[in-house]
């Protein structure tokens, strides 16, 4: 999913396979990194996250849910599944699902890994 993500944000090219190509492991990695640090690297799920925090103040402004409750940010998040996050512990060597991702897009290795 990371590298469908890349691609959606311009990243490495227009099509799964222009990416496999054109990123490296080394660089994939980077990305994961910088993701799990900084969030999404795509504009709609920044978008939900603030229109779902003006949604929340707004029904909370207003009293809350009719049964009493405060509204929370996931009660307008969309229900997106959920993905492994990067094992960071393992910086050194290359997550299982990361490797997975590679092999099955065909991704180059940088010269460093070869």
């Amino acid at each position: 999913m990371l590298l469908h993500r890349l691609v959606l944000s311009g990243i490495g090219g227009g099509t799964l396979r222009e990416a496999g190509t054109a990123v490296s492991t080394q660089e994939l990695q980077s990305w994961a990194q910088f993701e799990s640090q900084y969030g999404p690297l795509d504009v709609g799920s920044r978008l939900d996250y603030w229109f779902s925090l003006v949604c929340m103040l707004m029904v909370n402004r207003t009293g809350g849910w009719s049964k009493g409750r405060p509204a929370t940010q996931d009660d307008f998040m969309p229900k997106r599944a959920l993905e492994p996050k990067l094992e960071t512990s393992n910086i050194g060597g290359i997550d299982p699902g990361l490797a997975a991702l590679i092999a099955a897009t065909g991704a180059r290795r940088s010269p460093k890994e070869k």
